[in-house]
């Protein structure tokens, strides 16, 4: 939200809507907030915060309003945050001189590296069932990208015309993608295609793109 006393001074805050209300409210005492992240069903909540000379903290608040804190290192900078149910843990989307990378809190420990550093762009991070979801231009243009964390490797979901981004899990494995052409964005649902599955570093794609809705569709599968 812009500043009411200076136009190019942008402030985050914490904001919640509860469904069923039409107005939202801002959570006190919490500004310069970013990707708010609820902890599974404790009722536990964590989040991005930063400092205008650019230090970026992950904190994290249990049920009982007690908060731990990791403060990245250096001028290290936070795009996105997600937590796993299935390892536990909460992942972040890191940029620092190595490029950008994805890294897991452990508790006592802080940030540690899940992958290294590379000169491309990552978005939009979500976690599940212990795989990670993420937006990624390491195949030259915008597709929706997976990490498993079992198996320590990287998935590319998607092969698309245009391009895929803002991956999230839907039920029984399948993953929801926006997809782009030439008609504009649409939605998609992705399911398990196994005879895709053949790990290799450029991350090949292993799901099979279905529509939605009846249409027209620019997408292509490999």
């Amino acid at each position: 939200r812009r500043s009411l006393l200076f136009p190019e001074r942008v402030n985050s805050r914490l904001v919640v809507l509860a469904p069923g209300k039409k107005r939202p409210r801002n959570a006190p005492k919490l500004r310069n907030v970013l990707y708010p992240t609820p902890i599974g069903r404790s009722g536990a909540l964590a989040w991005v915060e930063y400092t205008p000379d650019g230090h970026y903290t992950i904190v994290a608040e249990d049920s009982l309003r007690q908060r731990t804190a990791w403060p990245m290192p250096g001028f290290s900078e936070v795009h996105g945050l997600a937590w796993d149910n299935a390892t536990e843990r909460l992942y972040t989307l890191v940029t620092d001189n190595s490029g950008m990378w994805i890294g897991r809190i452990e508790p006592g420990e802080g940030l540690q590296a899940v992958t290294r550093g590379a000169y491309i762009t990552l978005s939009d991070l979500r976690a599940a069932d212990g795989k990670l979801y993420y937006g990624s231009i390491a195949s030259g243009r915008d597709e929706a990208h997976c990490f498993d964390l079992g198996e320590g490797r990287e998935y590319r979901l998607s092969t698309s015309t245009y391009g895929s981004f803002a991956p999230a899990p839907a039920d029984s494995g399948a993953v929801w993608t926006t997809t782009y052409d030439r008609k504009g964005y649409r939605i998609t649902r992705q399911e398990t295609s196994n005879r895709f599955r053949s790990p290799r570093r450029n991350c090949p794609s292993i799901w099979s793109i279905r529509p939605a809705a009846a249409g027209t569709w620019s997408i292509s599968t490999r």
